[in-house]
């Protein structure tokens, strides 16, 4: 097993086949309902002209004649208050289509810069029936606040409570979500700095997916094994950005203060 020196201390490191050719299945059982794109979203509400959010409601069956379906919320797993939004109790999904759609209206100056959530559950619907999965759809409300973060930064990575470790440059890849990047590595070459190791460069990079909220709160997640990620916060005026990372390579446990700062 491998072993990492911290500098000024020692830390040991806690490190069928299938088949292609598959026939179509058509349903012929009892006409169900229920929701066919997923059962989580995200609706980020703008200040003006919001056109709304259409969540997509199918049914198993065509009929000759419009259906109407009927929906209420889940109170136990709503936090939105009702003046956050519009929702009406009753939609239709057209004659001869499998497809109608619930419209949630939000409204902007009333939702909590945090976000909230609304859960939606379907509860009837003409010549069908409600199916015992996929009927309840967890929505979540945000304020529309996009920031002009840079995209380049020049970053130094240093243990909570000691000096800095190592400098680096990080390069955030919009997602295509809100306030949303993603990084192939938030701290450099943190673990060869921190051992004094240089053979341990490029390695345990952190990459992970980057998130700013309304209030300029920083969330990071990593998909990278001992790596969980960390929180932060976002200057609008600087553009610099502050996270502190868990990490859970050394036994010794400390956490990784990283600041990103432009780098144009």
């Amino acid at each position: 097993m491998k072993k990492i020196f911290l500098l000024l201390f020692v830390s040991t490191f806690a490190f069928i086949s299938c088949d292609e050719s598959v026939d179509e299945e058509i349903y012929t059982g009892d006409s169900l309902t229920y929701f066919t794109n997923g059962t989580n979203g995200n609706f980020f509400v703008e200040e003006t002209n919001d056109p709304g959010f259409k969540i997509p409601v199918g049914v198993t069956d065509k009929v000759a004649n419009d259906r109407i379906f009927t929906v209420s919320v889940v109170n136990e797993q709503t936090t939105a208050t009702e003046a956050e939004y519009m929702l009406d109790e009753t939609f239709v999904i057209p004659a001869n289509e499998h497809i109608g759609y619930i419209n949630v209206t939000g409204f902007f100056n009333e939702i909590d810069l945090t976000g909230s959530v609304l859960a939606i559950k379907l509860e009837s619907i003409d010549g069908s029936n409600i199916a015992n999965f996929d009927n309840i759809y967890t929505l979540k409300l945000n304020p529309f606040c996009p920031f002009d973060v840079p995209t380049s930064f020049n970053g130094t990575a240093a243990i909570v409570g000691q000096g800095t470790v190592n400098s680096f440059t990080v390069e955030l890849e919009p997602t295509g979500n809100l306030n949303e990047f993603t990084t192939e590595s938030i701290w450099g070459d943190f673990v060869a700095g921190a051992t004094g190791d240089p053979s341990y460069a490029g390695e345990y990079p952190y990459s992970g997916v980057l998130n700013i909220d309304c209030l300029g709160n920083v969330t990071f997640v990593s998909q990278e094994g001992q790596l969980p990620g960390g929180t932060g916060t976002y200057d609008e005026i600087t553009g610099t950005l502050t996270i502190v990372l868990d990490q859970e390579l050394f036994t010794n446990p400390f956490q990784v203060e990283v600041v990103l700062t432009p780098a144009n």
